[in-house]
């Protein structure tokens, strides 16, 4: 049962939803706020397809406005988050 919960889709929040799924090149002199992981879920090798919203998730509690977007090696999704004007 328990890998089951692991794939179950991370919704996105309202707050999430406002942050930006930004290019390096965009965020360019605005404030960095932090690094955002996914929870990849040990039974999972390949990135989890609702990782990006668990990201945008993070980055919207801690006040970022945009985050650039990675996928890590081990199959995970990297995001840092920026608030920009």
């Amino acid at each position: 049962m328990s890998a089951c919960a692991r794939t179950t889709p991370a919704a996105l929040t309202p707050d999430g939803a406002r942050v930006r799924v930004s290019e390096a090149i965009a965020v360019d002199g605005c404030d960095y706020i932090g690094n955002f992981t996914s929870d990849r879920g040990a039974a999972r090798p390949m990135a989890n397809p609702w990782a990006a919203n668990q990201v945008r998730n993070l980055a919207a509690e801690n006040g970022a406005t945009d985050v650039v977007l990675d996928v890590t090696s081990g199959g995970g999704t990297f995001g840092k988050g920026y608030r920009c004007p």
